[in-house]
């Protein structure tokens, strides 16, 4: 008896079928594949017969040839899914090293041309060809970059979304390319904090009002989709009242400022905040052993924390800088005052009158709500030591005046904020979306 792997039997219409030719013909008899031999008086004659035929004898051959090679499939599979993931790795190794570039503002190439390691990797390229994958060429370090700023923005965007207050402000400083490069940084509130974000660095040739207007919707609606998340949803009723109107948002911001200016100065806390600041600083500063013992009292309450003084009140943003200091080392402030009033008191009146006036207004102060004073105040409650506006002006003076002007936003912003903390995996994803080339070699 011979065995037939591509005989098939059907017992509710007692017929069989070419299981080969079912699955794999297209010039088979139809006998064989849709309507079923059932002559079985003349069944070893025409079993013999199809089983001859070219037809059939290349779709067998085809079936063989993929029995044999599937056991390769799950391995070639694997190989991939190993290939993947070193692609994944060398492309998370090269995002660190970007990160560590952009946060300290420094050059991504040398202006030695001659190193041995460039003339190693252009040897290399050029005995692989030019369809060999690779990782550092100046398109994809354009690109790593690139993802990292967007990386960047969508925390932001994501940060702004569920923040209660934000502003927008927009500076121009002249580089040194001659073009007009026009910042925008926005403020917004998040856990009682104040935070300042670069979100966009655009050129512009002209700097008026309408111009500079122009230029903020386009950033908005590109950078933040402010339409969609921060301005809300509108009916077709409301959408002519809601279109732009230039006048209508410049009496909505003088009305905005005026309201503040009426709200700070009717509290006579906030008044008086700048007096009592004063006082504080000149009480303290005006001798070297009160410095020395404030210098002490936070050594021993705060032993991990950097030493700080208190600094002079020179202007609103200044102001935000010494509060937050006072803010931060309160108990080593109101410590050194006591001590103070207990050492020098006792034989000076008007030291022991001047101690017990400081420590009122700390006490009157530290009971309100610090959070309205960093909303009001200009300065931003920010880890980095430098206004985003200022280290914009740093950075620019370092960068070179023939760079692109989107390598030389997302450098910006990368460099900027650099104390956000991104997600590795979210920017290789989003790495291997830009072209077929890459999603083959960085998708599982």
């Amino acid at each position: 008896m011979m065995h037939r792997d591509w005989l098939t039997y059907y017992p509710d219409i007692n017929r069989v079928f070419c299981l080969h030719c079912m699955l794999f013909g297209k010039k088979s008899k139809k006998a064989w594949v849709s309507d079923g031999f059932c002559k079985f008086q003349n069944g070893s004659i025409s079993l013999m017969g199809h089983e001859t035929t070219d037809a059939h004898v290349e779709i067998s051959l085809k079936v063989k040839m993929r029995e044999l090679t599937l056991p390769l499939i799950p391995s070639i599979v694997e190989e991939k899914k190993k290939q993947v993931a070193f692609n994944r790795e060398i492309v998370g190794h090269l995002i660190e090293i970007n990160k560590y570039l952009g946060y300290h503002s420094l050059a991504f190439q040398d202006h030695r041309e001659q190193c041995s390691l460039n003339s190693y990797y252009k040897s290399s390229n050029k005995r692989r060809g030019t369809k060999e994958l690779s990782f550092i060429s100046w398109q994809r370090q354009n690109l790593l970059i690139n993802a990292l700023a967007q990386e960047i923005l969508s925390i932001i965007k994501f940060e702004i979304q569920n923040a209660k207050f934000f502003s927008i402000s927009i500076d121009s400083t002249f580089d040194i390319s001659k073009r007009e490069q026009v910042s925008f940084v926005i403020r917004y509130t998040k856990e009682e904090k104040v935070f300042e974000r670069l979100i966009s660095i655009k050129e512009s040739i002209f700097t008026t009002g309408q111009a500079l207007f122009d230029l903020f919707i386009k950033v908005m609606e590109y950078k933040l989709d402010w339409k969609t998340f921060l301005v809300g949803h509108k009916t077709v009723m409301e959408q002519p009242a809601c279109k732009v109107n230039t006048m209508g948002y410049r009496q909505k911001s003088k009305r905005l400022d005026l309201i503040i200016t009426s709200t700070v100065g009717s509290c006579a806390k906030a008044v008086d905040l700048f007096g009592n600041m004063e006082k504080l600083f000149t009480f303290i500063s005006c001798s070297k052993k009160r410095i020395s013992m404030y210098r002490e009292k936070q050594k021993k309450l705060y032993p991990n924390a950097r030493i700080k003084a208190l600094k002079k009140v020179e202007t609103t943003r200044g102001m935000s800088q010494a509060f937050t200091t006072v803010l931060e080392t309160l108990d080593s402030i109101l410590e050194t005052l006591e001590d103070i009033k207990s050492f020098e008191g006792q034989v000076d009146f008007k030291t022991d009158k001047n101690v017990s006036i400081v420590l009122n207004a700390l006490s009157d102060e530290s009971d309100s709500s610090s959070s309205n004073y960093s909303v009001v105040e200009n300065e931003s409650i920010n880890e980095s030591q430098k206004r985003t506006f200022s280290k914009l002006k740093l950075i620019k003076t370092r960068l070179r005046s023939t760079m692109i002007q989107d390598r030389l936003e997302d450098l910006m912003i990368i460099s900027c904020e650099s104390n956000i903390k991104t997600d590795t995996d979210k920017i290789i994803d989003n790495i291997a979306t830009r072209s077929s080339v890459l999603t083959k070699a960085m998708t599982y």
